[in-house]
């Protein structure tokens, strides 16, 4: 399984580690593993390589509804979006390996002592700090950024508003700036002969109640990132969030005012294209003369009909242009 895979699977799994409902997460998993792999045209569907991921994805989708929890569902259709079609057998038995493993470290860490150092923390925090630590002891500085990558996808995808998205944006930035201004504290952050528990809890610490829920847990899984410089670290995570931000916000320039039937049928075309909801930024334009032109992120997809008027037009104007062209060659020769 791929680090950013992994990592998010992380963020999905760990609400439910919070709430005790890991076992649900688990039981979720496996049933869909064991339905996918003993029911044969699901199978040989979710398996074609010929068959688009995103259409993959939404037929499974289909298939399992609200029949599990929203977290095994979340975990489970980013396998099928993210993992060859060949390799996906191999992917949800990993997926249901790794849950289960978590909920070893879960079952581990309850069991430890509620004083000490160990008490100052919840079980949750101690969990997920072995899972991010072990999983930053054994990737390589490139793939544990692929897997902060997609732990933080996991924790926005959470997140239906853009502007919830610009203020998390903002949020790191805003540490980015406290880190700049107080160099030791970033030092400190990042020395790994300190704890990554106690690391992780003094950072918790210093942004609890100021940042949102979605801003800290982004930050503090960021010190498992393996960077030597934690302040860069989160510049590039602002970035992210920034692409992520433009892939939710559709803008789109329309010839005439569209119909409540003519909105809901693009939304859905456009939540399929950027693969989760969008927010629908519509502006009329006088000058196109049917149809739209949308941009998300840094795709356009123009369907306007003077698009099509001018690739019908450049070759007539070409031949226009060499019937003068021979009109005036014949003058002048006399003929």
């Amino acid at each position: 399984m791929n680090p950013s895979l992994k990592g998010y699977v992380h963020a999905v799994v760990e609400p439910a580690v919070a709430s005790g409902g890991l076992d649900e997460v688990s039981s979720d998993i496996s049933s869909c593993n064991r339905f996918v792999t003993s029911t044969p045209l699901v199978f040989s569907i979710l398996t074609d390589a010929g068959i688009g991921a995103t259409v993959r994805r939404d037929i499974l989708d289909d298939l399992i509804g609200d029949r599990i929890g929203i977290h095994a569902r979340r975990a489970l259709l980013r396998t099928v979006a993210e993992e060859a079609a060949a390799d996906l057998p191999v992917a949800f038995g990993e997926l249901v390996e790794m849950v289960n493993w978590i909920g070893e470290v879960v079952a581990e860490q309850v069991q430890l002592p509620t004083s000490g150092v160990q008490g100052r923390y919840s079980a949750t925090d101690r969990v997920m700090a072995v899972v991010a630590g072990l999983e930053e002891a054994r990737l390589s500085r490139l793939a544990s950024r692929g897997y902060l990558e997609g732990y933080c996808e996991g924790v926005l995808d959470e997140v239906d508003s853009t502007d919830d998205l610009a203020m998390i944006q903002e949020e790191i930035l805003s540490v980015v700036r406290l880190l700049q201004s107080h160099k030791g504290l970033g030092f400190s952050l990042i020395d790994r002969s300190v704890p990554l528990l106690e690391r992780r809890g003094a950072m918790t610490e210093l942004l609890a109640g100021r940042v949102r829920q979605e801003t800290l847990r982004m930050v503090v899984h960021s010190l498992s990132s393996r960077s030597r410089d934690l302040g860069s670290a989160l510049e590039w995570l602002a970035e992210k969030i920034a692409v992520v931000r433009g892939w939710r916000i559709a803008r789109i320039r329309s010839a005439m005012a569209l119909s409540e039937g003519e909105s809901d049928l693009l939304r859905q075309v456009l939540r399929d294209v950027a693969g989760r909801p969008v927010d629908m930024q519509v502006a009329l334009d006088p000058h196109l003369l049917g149809g739209v032109i949308v941009r998300i992120g840094d795709m356009v997809v123009d369907s306007t009909a003077r698009r099509y008027l001018e690739a019908l037009g450049t070759p007539l104007l070409g031949m226009e242009a060499a019937r003068e062209a021979v009109e005036r060659s014949m003058a002048s020769t006399g003929r």
